[in-house]
């Protein structure tokens, strides 16, 4: 059974080339970037039909990566194109291949809305209003799953992963998520402050697992969520793992989420990201709880020591010069 990994060449997406590799599963890539050395890689556009045909020919599986990951972006309208217009395309180029399994990539942070109390235990089951969501990008995610469901490829497996963590497999995977940038800046000094928030942590090698267990989980809906961590108790991991000093200045929410309004109007002129948005101070700022328990269980998979991923993921940045 061929299975076609859209995002193969991102951070997530080589990972999942190699958990489906480890379990000797056929595997097709699909990016707009080349993957070299692959076997079997299309390179090209969710929105190009012709693309997406040529990527689904001859697969019966589908892992749906791709797509803007990011919580701000110069063009806001991008989240629709690619995020929904995206999948709603690949979702109907699957069911006319007759493609068997389609598990799409959500996000965690769609679980979390304005009403959700800060410190609030979340599951997969919650489904804020999607006015409720924070910013584009979580509106998107949310569309997104709602069109998988109107396209008719039956009851699709949707994986909400939170912040993926770990080493990548080129220079650009440094920075290629949110998660690894904030890792870069507080490594490198370039963070100033840090609000005091809770957050969760997956190392990518354990979601990528939880992906490839997807391909055979019953229908639904599966948080993968790693470790839950206060911010302090954060800075101090890296501090002891890096020997390097982190920020020791916390920064109320109301001066953060400033910060981030100014940044991202900055952010707007120069084309630039903000080093915090208004979406992630939002998030950050409700500290909920994410219990993966139910979702991990079925999926089978154990989250190794956070120490371990953020270990693992400090010696790579180190042997790609960065930070």
């Amino acid at each position: 059974m061929t299975v076609l990994v859209t995002g193969a060449a991102g951070f997530i997406g080589r990972h999942v080339l190699e958990a489906l590799a480890g379990a000797g599963r056929p595997a097709r890539g699909f990016d707009l970037a080349p993957l070299p050395n692959a076997q079997d890689h299309v390179v090209g556009n969710l929105l190009d039909p012709a693309a997406v045909a040529r990527a689904m020919a001859g697969v019966d599986a589908v892992i749906h990566i791709a797509g803007i990951g990011t919580l701000w972006q110069r063009d806001a309208d991008a989240y629709e194109r690619v995020n929904v217009d995206g999948t709603r395309r690949l979702a109907e180029a699957a069911k006319a291949a007759g493609v068997a399994r389609f598990v799409h990539l959500s996000s965690a942070v769609t679980l979390v809305g304005a009403g959700s109390h800060r410190g609030a235990v979340v599951t997969e089951a919650d489904r804020p209003p999607e006015v409720a969501l924070f910013g584009p990008y979580c509106r998107s995610k949310r569309r997104a799953e709602e069109v998988l469901a109107g396209v008719g490829l039956g009851e699709p497996v949707v994986v909400l992963p939170t912040a993926p963590v770990g080493p990548g497999h080129r220079a650009q995977d440094a920075r290629g998520t949110e998660p690894m940038a904030m890792l870069c800046d507080l490594l490198s000094g370039r963070t100033p402050a840090f609000l005091d928030c809770r957050l969760d942590l997956i190392d990518v090698r354990d979601l990528a697992q939880a992906i490839l267990a997807a391909l055979a989980a019953p229908p639904g809906r599966y948080l993968a969520a790693g470790h839950g961590v206060e911010f302090r108790a954060l800075l101090a991991l890296l501090a002891e793992l890096s020997g390097r000093p982190m920020p020791r200045h916390r920064v109320p929410q109301r001066l953060a989420l400033a910060a981030a309004v100014a940044q991202e109007a900055i952010a707007r002129r120069t084309g630039k990201p903000p080093q915090a948005s208004v979406a992630g101070v939002r998030i950050a700022g409700k500290s909920v709880r994410f219990d993966a328990g139910r979702s991990l269980g079925c999926l089978g998979v154990v989250p190794r020591p956070l120490a371990a991923s953020l270990g693992d993921a400090i010696q790579w940045l180190q042997t790609v010069g960065v930070p």
